[in-house]
């Protein structure tokens, strides 16, 4: 499976939301391997050194693209609307495209996961 297949069944809209994220996470993580995991709802991983160092994850829902962004939480932004999303990620969900603003807080975001990533062990 891969972004293609995980998004396939997701509306237009979302789709294209998916892949401008999908655009930012790859300019932002040029050195990060993307792969796709689970089954019923998949989730588009971003993790740089090794599988296990997840950056950030695209899936798609009923009617949103949800970015997760690992090792940030909901204090680190004012602009987006950051919902916890569990002891490791946070979520911040899009249901249209993203303007100027949201994109620039967004490399903000990713950077800043990045930047707290555990460093390769090799």
């Amino acid at each position: 499976m891969n972004f293609d297949d995980a998004f396939a069944g997701a509306k237009p809209a979302i789709q294209k939301v998916a892949k401008q994220l999908r655009a930012l996470v790859q300019e932002e993580l040029p050195t990060s391997t993307e792969m796709v995991h689970g089954g019923k709802v998949p989730t588009v991983l971003y993790s740089v050194d090794s599988p296990k160092n997840v950056i950030c994850g695209l899936q798609a829902t009923e009617g949103h693209c949800v970015l997760f962004l690992h090792r940030v939480d909901d204090k680190d932004s004012e602009l987006l609307n950051i919902e916890d999303h569990g002891q490791h990620a946070v979520q911040v969900r899009f249901a249209e495209s993203l303007d100027g603003d949201a994109a620039d807080e967004l490399r903000r975001l990713i950077y800043l996961a990045a930047s707290r990533a555990e460093p390769d062990p090799q």
